[in-house]
């Protein structure tokens, strides 16, 4: 029934008015909750302590040249009172931080400030305590930009520049220290890139992940290919990821993380993230089968559709856990569970939703 709300949703759009919608955009209703006065805000993490939430603010843009990153950053919402606060770059940042021994890669170029265009966030334990936040950025450099988080502040402490023609997605820490991120097409491919959208059409391969580690660098993992490979997860051990990849054949898949064999798959689902609900995993993206024109024609709107899906770590066995008609967010990307309520960001637009859980 996605398509009766969505046009329910366009109905009372259109009875309230455009002017009228622009004004109460951020109004609470009922239950719901806005968080306004950011930039398309793909991605969430709940910071440690549970008071702050770290949102990304990537800055894309297309042209007939392509698509383009400009400066972006990484914002912290108060859970509280849904205040905004700038994590990374601060205003007053001025000096460039070193390179710190065992966080990425020593042939780190330098730190990114003021040029970050943050895409997919993970938040994790390292062995010796510390909170690491690593972030998939486009801009400048296509990378893995390692950050600590230090009594809800975050300090850049190195990165790992992506293989060349890379696109990244989405990236998790995985056991011993390294990362999986999700290339979304292999710019290798000179087939794929010229034809992409009949690919990914017709549910064809555009896409891989790869792994990172200092002790050998980058690897594409064993049969991890796919329709556009996007949002990633890692277990509690790291030892095993979790894969959304996109097209009309939407799936979900359990992967080994040294072999790439296929631990378990949950068919049929779209989604462009994926978070932990304690012990569930949350697949969160656009309602219904797969449309290329899902967002619409209107430039810079997307408001479609969407669900978030609760998935058993094991068996991946999906769950509903809420459907949305269109209009609350552009394009809703991640779920993410804080307290009570559920945090809910979008790849365009400036506002988050948050809902009860």
């Amino acid at each position: 029934m996605a398509w009766y709300r969505f046009f329910i949703a366009c109905l009372m759009t259109f009875l309230v008015g455009s002017q009228a919608w622009a004004e109460d955009a951020c109004a609470p209703r009922g239950e719901m909750r806005f968080v306004c006065g950011l930039h398309q805000p793909g991605d969430i993490e709940v910071l440690p302590g549970g008071r702050q939430l770290a949102v990304t603010q990537m800055n894309m843009s297309s042209s007939s040249f392509g698509v383009g990153w400009g400066p972006g950053q990484l914002t912290a919402v108060n859970t509280q009172d849904d205040s905004l606060s700038p994590l990374y770059p601060r205003p007053s940042a001025q000096v460039k931080s070193p390179v710190r021994k065992g966080w990425g890669d020593p042939a780190c170029p330098g730190e990114i400030g003021t040029r970050l265009s943050p895409g997919g966030l993970f938040l994790s334990r390292r062995p010796d305590g510390a909170w690491q936040l690593l972030v998939v950025n486009h801009g400048v450099r296509e990378s893995i930009e390692f950050f600590e988080v230090i009594r809800g502040d975050v300090e850049w402490r190195g990165c790992v520049i992506a293989p060349p023609s890379s696109l990244l997605g989405d990236v998790a820490a995985i056991h011993g220290g390294g990362f999986a991120v999700t290339n979304r097409v292999d710019g290798h491919r000179l087939d794929i890139v010229a034809h992409l959208q009949d690919y990914v059409a017709r549910g064809k391969d555009t896409g891989f992940v790869y792994t990172w580690h200092a002790s050998h660098g980058w690897r594409q993992l064993p049969h991890s290919e796919g329709t556009l490979p996007l949002g990633i997860e890692s277990d509690a051990g790291g030892k095993a990821i979790y894969v959304a990849y996109t097209g009309p054949r939407g799936e979900i898949r359990k992967l080994d993380v040294v072999t790439g064999a296929r631990l378990a798959t949950a068919q049929n689902i779209q989604a462009e993230r994926l978070s932990w609900d304690g012990k569930r995993l949350l697949a969160t993206g656009l309602d219904g089968p797969y449309r290329v024109n899902a967002c619409g024609r209107q430039p810079g709107r997307c408001p479609a559709p969407f669900h978030v899906t609760a998935l058993d770590p094991m068996t991946l066995a999906a769950t509903r856990v809420t459907a949305q008609g269109g209009g609350l967010v552009e394009g809703a990307t991640v779920a993410v569970s804080q307290g009570k309520r559920l945090w809910i960001g979008a790849f365009l637009g400036n506002r988050i939703l948050s809902i009860p859980r």
